[in-house]
């Protein structure tokens, strides 16, 4: 019966175990049997992809859409080809073959795409007013002074292109928009007192998901 080290759970003293099908079932009791004073026991699927995940070690399929194997011992060459094929015959379709309308899946210009692959695009920026500072903007993290000079650059370019007084160019979702605005209505309904149940808005007006609405403007509430 073949014993390997092949898995991608992360453990470091874990086998594989090959039997043929007629003994399976008889060698899993067996081991089980064999190993309760130990304190073995069984686990399912969630605890060896706790595993998994901990060591780093990705599905192969169904986390990183690798094509399958053709055949059995085709070369990882082979299969880089393949995703590589893949995700250009994808880029095409999104680019020149449809029409996104969805604002998150429309197609970046090739000069944001370049600068998308650059290190400060994946930075932390996170950073807010702080009013004992003077409502000086602070950021959490150090090493973001380009990005913060890049932001503040964009802000005034944004403002003098829309003609308004104040820009928000920190991406935000649709859902977290529109409960922020939510709350805000509802706190100001609560603003007498804060020691009672809170009231609720009375109605709410959004376009429901069936007809064409986006999943962040569903009812809040009653």
């Amino acid at each position: 019966m073949p014993i390997a080290r092949t898995g991608y759970t992360g453990e470091p003293i874990g086998f594989e175990l090959f039997p043929p099908a007629d003994i399976a079932v008889r060698l899993w009791k067996k081991i089980l049997e064999i190993g309760e004073k130990e304190g073995i026991v069984p686990i399912g699927l969630g605890a060896r992809d706790t595993l998994r995940l901990e060591a780093g070690h990705p599905l192969l399929i169904e986390e990183q859409e690798i094509p399958a194997p053709a055949k059995p011992g085709e070369s990882m060459e082979h299969l880089a080809k393949g995703l590589v094929k893949n995700a250009l015959d994808n880029t095409k379709w999104r680019q020149k073959d449809c029409v996104n309308l969805i604002p998150s899946e429309q197609t970046l210009s090739p000069l944001v795409r370049l600068l998308t692959i650059a290190d400060p695009s994946g930075r932390y920026a996170e950073h807010r007013k702080v009013k004992a500072l003077k409502n000086t903007e602070v950021y959490y993290y150090q090493g973001t002074g380009f990005i913060a000079e890049v932001e503040r650059e964009l802000i005034e370019r944004m403002k003098q292109f829309l003609g308004c007084s104040e820009v928000e160019t920190r991406l935000i979702s649709g859902q977290m928009a529109n409960t922020t605005v939510f709350s805000g209505l509802q706190d100001y309904l609560n603003r007498v007192s804060r020691k009672v149940e809170p009231r609720r808005l009375s109605h709410i007006m959004n376009h429901h998901i069936g007809r064409g609405g986006h999943l962040s403007a569903q009812p809040m509430g009653h």
